[in-house]
């Protein structure tokens, strides 16, 4: 998929990059230059990247955000 769509866009005049999957095989041929960065927030273990706003966990494949609770004084 990673390479049929590289080829794509090319022909259309434009460059993916920022690839993230939750699939373990397509990240692994997804080359270093054309990956998303992925933040570790809480553990050595979690690693997560930023997509639309949310926090999404590629290996768990799950969406999450963080809230501010405003407290009326």
């Amino acid at each position: 998929m990673y390479k049929d769509l590289k080829w794509l866009w090319k022909k259309a005049g434009m460059d993916a990059q920022k690839w993230v999957s939750n699939s373990q095989s397509l990240r692994n041929i997804i080359p270093e230059g054309d990956k998303a960065k992925v933040y570790q927030i809480l553990n050595e273990d979690e690693k997560v990247t930023k997509t639309l706003g949310l926090i999404w966990d590629p290996e768990l494949d799950e969406f999450s955000f963080n809230a501010r609770e405003e407290v009326a004084e």
